[in-house]
């Protein structure tokens, strides 16, 4: 598994999902399939559930 790899699983975990990653599976293949979750608006994380700036009173 390269970096790439580890930093875009990471990443998924980060953003509260679980992911087994094939040892067997290329790279590149692996690679393209976790940039497809990350980029996902279903997989991303919403809005709501981060916390809301202070209003600056503009």
């Amino acid at each position: 598994m390269n970096d790439t790899i580890k930093r875009l699983k990471a990443e998924v975990e980060r953003r509260g999902g679980r992911i087994h990653i094939n040892d067997n599976l290329p790279d590149e293949i692996t690679e393209t399939f976790l940039r497809e979750i990350l980029a996902c608006p279903d997989c991303a994380p919403r809005e709501a559930a981060r916390p809301r700036k202070q209003s600056s009173g503009h």
